[in-house]
């Protein structure tokens, strides 16, 4: 990061706000920020600086970027907001009355503004040039996440686009509903504000004496200033009249000083007084209600398109004429440090809300997905808004021409159908004011652009674990089977899901897809073996059971697969173990997908070297992954070398040992579980065997072999639920130790307590080179069966492990139309989309996307330090991609063509 932004985002995100409302006595141009509060927070996350270059860099803020950002004759005296000017006025430039980022800076935008939002510059930057130009703006409609100048990339989107991988409630104004929520009423939040004290974002380095307030008081001082700085810009009296209030509350050091002189009362009171009286009611169906009292305007000639900029209006409104009061001179010393405060609040909230603490891994997007409605639940109105404002933001631009939108699945039929048509309800609901021109009613008539995927929700086996070890001192207890009571969900809800889609028309035209989603680290692909057989099998006709095996469908419409692998995993053998598993497990064939697979193209050399040549992880899942990647490499037809091939088996046959035949060697004594069936199981081939049989229910594995020999197909799950339409499988079922090794996986306490120990191992290079080597091979093997690959830019760069956008692994899995990589690097060409996958939490859009794809492609050097790629590579690569979105979707539009 360059010094300005790293100043900047040390200033708007580290700086305590307490700090600064205490030390008001310290005002100066700094607004109180002194040399040593600086230093200590710059260091936080810029580590490469000394403590000398740190203080330089406090010395240039007081000289220069708190100085007049432009040329002037006249003096102008310094201003504490001048810096983000510093910034703004090189990546910004306004188009069309709106403001637009310049192409070339948007990764420098993107990075910072990700951290503290956009709308600190753009009104920052607007109220300034308006000043200059001695003009003032009433309206604060430009789009949520800004548009960028490049023509190239406006005319691949002009062509039309599709969003494949879009999670409905993630991907609304997710962090702005919430901070609307709080602002406009903070009466019953204590159970909400507990929720959040797991704290994702503090840094917990501190300066002497420094205290953080909690997240509830934080928010209730922004509340009370916001009301001040907002009467501040509407009616001075009042604010003059409230600044005793707001002094008190400030004053206070907890939740009950606040709760004791009734602080919270009085201003729930004045807000609610000013919203009924000029407040702009938003009409929902029935009923109406205030989305924020800082919105000027009414409602009444909003359209859907741009219903959330009308949302955002209050609060944009409320910064820029902060901004132009300063920038004019008329801002008095009280109302920087207050207005400083808010945004240092404001900011301090946002990061516990959207991921910004930079760490990889679904386990953290996870702890900032479930808050992303934590402020609004059982609010009404900014539940409501949700799901609309997620598709209208979608569809705001033209260019946008298909929408697949995930949402959860219900446990009956009829929970489902009320589900899809209450948000039907709530998407298509028009709003008062909407016109019903000519040209919106031509618009209707071309039909529906968005349809629904139903997500099933990965859940670890956190009942199985408790029981386990309850178990400790029973070492060989039969157990239920893994998974046991979340397979029983699943199929239930799949059974639901069929029930819909077959005697349903209507429902069988919205539901296009089934998907499974979220952390994939302890729920594998073969728990959704059974379940997605079944539906591929039966979800639209009537079985005919002679006919098993032919895709014979009597419907119109069928539902189609996707699958959430290879994003998180142990290491990248793991994650390509995954990806094998859902293919064969679930029977994905031509036409299905699977979403982010970054185990396929991210850099396997790079990946272990910045691990150390290290992975730690289960020893059920070390041993899996040996038999796996032995296997797996041969029948690739990857030679191993001798060296190779001994230590993945030294591998296999020590975590073996330990995990089946539970032998120990410690102080002398060695341990071994005395079992025919599980001594001749220590063989490479007949383990995978066992491996491959997880596709399989293992409710039919219980007494295994008289179960398989009398089995019976008198239902349809018992048609699917063992693997039939995998290559071989009646043969391994046949093999009497790998049925039986399948079974103690299982059952077994033991196997499965020893097995979830956790262990370390050095890999060798001679293993990271066999790695790298069945990545390659199965980039191939992907393409080769017609399974697509959804992409999600953003999303990929903040979860994964790669830390430039460049470095995705989208380049490794397509490539036609850049430059040839070599004969002996040949591309697969796998069919891949762009997607922007929770664009609420991700603070992103599809235009987002494909831009700063193509601006990280434009910006890569080689070697010698020449540019890689030239723009017309990029831009013919990047519309080969855009097509690809089409070819992928599930519902196809007769006679849609995008060129």
């Amino acid at each position: 990061m360059d010094n300005i932004r790293a100043v900047i985002d040390t200033l708007f995100s580290q700086i305590n706000s307490a700090e600064i409302l205490h030390h008001k006595k310290d005002w100066d141009a700094t607004l109180g920020v002194t040399e040593d509060m600086f230093c200590s927070k710059f260091m936080i996350e810029n580590k490469c600086y000394t403590i000398d270059q740190v203080r330089e860099l406090y010395y240039l803020l007081r000289s220069d970027w708190i100085s007049f950002p432009t040329e002037c004759l006249e003096y102008r005296q310094p201003d504490f907001f001048y810096v983000l000017l510093h910034f703004s006025q090189k990546v910004l430039i306004e188009k069309d009355f709106q403001p637009c980022c310049r192409f070339q800076e948007l990764l420098r935008w993107r990075m910072l503004t990700y951290k503290l939002g956009e709308d600190l510059f753009t009104t920052s930057y607007l109220a300034f040039n308006n000043f200059n130009a001695n003009i003032k703006r009433d309206s604060f409609f430009w789009p949520v996440v800004l548009m960028q100048d490049n023509p190239s990339i406006a005319h691949i989107l002009r062509k039309g686009v599709c969003d494949l991988h879009f999670h409905l409630r993630g991907s609304s104004l997710n962090y702005e509903l919430n901070w609307l929520s709080l602002m406009n009423d903070m009466s019953g939040r204590q159970a909400e504000f507990e929720k959040l004290k797991k704290c994702l974002s503090h840094k917990t380095i501190t300066t002497d004496n420094e205290k953080w307030e909690t997240a509830h008081l934080t928010t209730i001082k922004a509340y009370a200033i916001r009301y001040y700085l907002f009467m501040r810009i509407t009616n001075k009296k009042k604010a003059e009249a409230f600044f005793p209030v707001l002094l008190v509350i400030l004053q206070c050091e907890d939740e009950m000083a606040i709760q004791t002189v009734g602080a919270i009362m009085e201003v729930n009171g004045l807000i609610d007084s000013y919203k009924f009286t000029e407040g702009s009611k938003l009409e929902i169906g029935d009923k109406s209600f205030y989305p924020d009292y800082a919105i000027l305007d009414s409602f009444g000639t909003v359209e859907r398109w741009n219903l959330a900029e009308k949302i955002l209006s209050g609060e944009r409104c409320l910064l820029y004429n902060m901004f132009y009061l300063i920038f004019s001179g008329n801002a008095s010393a009280e109302d920087k440090w207050l207005f400083y405060a808010y945004l240092l609040q404001k900011g301090q909230i946002r990061r516990e809300l959207i991921q910004l603490n930079e760490k990889a891994g679904f386990s953290n997007f996870s702890d900032y997905e479930r808050r992303k409605e934590i402020f609004i639940e059982g609010r009404w109105g900014y539940q409501e808004l949700i799901p609309k404002l997620a598709v209208d933001m979608a569809f705001s631009k033209e260019y946008l021409k298909y929408l697949e939108c995930r949402i959860t699945p219900k446990d009956t039929s009829s929970q489902l159908i009320h589900s899809i048509e209450l948000l039907e309800r709530q998407i298509n609901r028009r709003l008062p004011g909407e016109r019903t021109s000519e040209e919106n009613r031509e618009k209707q008539k071309k039909g529906r652009k968005h349809y629904y995927i139903l997500h099933f929700i990965k859940q670890r086996d956190a009942e199985s674990d408790n029981r386990l070890n309850s178990l400790i001192e029973y070492p060989c207890v039969m157990v239920d089977y893994r998974h046991y009571g979340f397979r029983r969900k699943i199929k239930k809800q799949g059974e639901a899901i069929l029930e819909t889609v077959r005697e349903r028309p209507r429902m069988a035209e919205l539901i296009v897809g089934v998907d499974a989603a979220n952390s994939e680290l302890y729920c594998r692909p073969e728990v959704f073996g059974p379940v997605y057989r079944y539906m591929k099998c039966f979800c639209n006709y009537s079985p005919d059971f002679h006919e098993l095996g032919y895709d014979h469908y009597k419907g119109l419409r069928s539902l189609n697969f996707t699958y959430h692998v290879g994003e998180d995993f142990w290491d990248i053998t793991d994650g390509l173990r995954a990806i094998d598993e859902a293919v064969l497990f679930l029977n994905l064939k031509a036409g299905d997908r699977i979403g982010h697979a970054l185990a396929l193209g991210i850099d396997v050399d790079l990946y272990y070297k910045h691990r150390n040549h290290r992975v730690v992880m289960s020893k059920q899942n070390m041993l899996d992954n040996a038999a796996w990647l032995h296997h797996k490499a041969r029948e690739l037809g990857i030679q191993l070398s001798v060296n190779v091939a001994l230590e993945l088996e030294n591998i296999f046959e020590n975590f073996y040992d330990e995990i089946y035949l539970g032998k120990k060697e410690r102080e002398g004594e060695n341990i071994f579980v005395e079992d025919e069936l599980l001594d001749p199981g220590r063989n490479l081939t007949t383990y995978y065997y066992s491996w491959l049989l997880r596709g399989d229910d293992p409710a039919y594995y219980l007494n295994p072999i008289s179960q398989l020999t009398e089995y019976q197909y008198h239902t349809w799950w018992e048609i699917t639920a063992l693997n039939t339409l995998t290559a071989d499988m009646a043969h391994v079922r046949k093999d009497k130790i790998a049925v039986w090794l399948y079974h103690y996986y299982h059952y077994d306490s033991g196997v499965r307590r020893r097995g979830e120990e956790r262990c370390e191992i050095c890999l060798s290079s001679e293993i990271i080179g066999l790695i790298k080597k069945v990545q390659h091979a199965m980039r191939k093997e992907i393409a080769s069966r017609y399974i697509s690959v959804e992409a999600n830019i953003t999303s990929n760069h903040l979860i994964g492990s790669f830390k430039h956008y460049a470095q995705h692994p989208i380049t490794q899995l397509y490539r036609l139309g850049l430059p040839s990589i070599g004969e002996e690097e040949l591309c697969p060409q796998v069919s891949v989309s762009v997607n922007t996958d929770d664009r609420g939490i991700f603070d992103t859009s599809i235009e987002d996307e494909y831009a700063l794809l193509a601006l990280a492609l434009e910006k890569e050097r080689d070697l010698e330090g020449k540019k890689r790629y030239a723009p017309k590579e990029v831009y013919e690569w990047l519309n080969n991609i855009r097509r690809q979105g089409f070819e992928q979707q599930f519902r196809k539009h007769k006679g849609s063509k995008y060129e």
